[in-house]
């Protein structure tokens, strides 16, 4: 819970996948499975109760390390946009309108 930032990018720069290299260009992807996930069924290190993904632990303890962090700043600001937002407006904007309107 100290935020090694720089020991978090050597772990994941270990999960990359080389996809296509181009000269000195290189795609590469992650897998997201340990750094954002929500239980996946099927996932023998998703079936203990207390297991919690990566960006689940430093956004439930305030990890200062990663507040610029670049990767984790896309996760959540993707989360926000696909899933957060709306939840947050169904959740209370709504509710809030229809009882000024009542």
């Amino acid at each position: 819970r100290l935020g090694l930032v720089d020991t978090f990018h050597h772990t994941v720069g270990h999960m990359r996948e080389l996809v296509w290299t181009y000269g000195d260009v290189q795609m590469t992807k992650t897998s997201l499975e340990q750094i954002d996930t929500f239980r996946i069924n099927k996932k023998d290190l998703h079936d203990k109760p207390r297991w919690r993904s990566a960006l689940e632990v430093i956004v439930t303890h305030e990890v200062e390390g990663f507040a610029n962090d670049e990767l984790f700043n896309k996760l959540i600001k993707e989360k926000w946009t696909r899933f957060g937002r709306d939840l947050y407006l169904r959740t209370t904007f709504v509710p809030y309108v229809l009882l000024l309107v009542l």
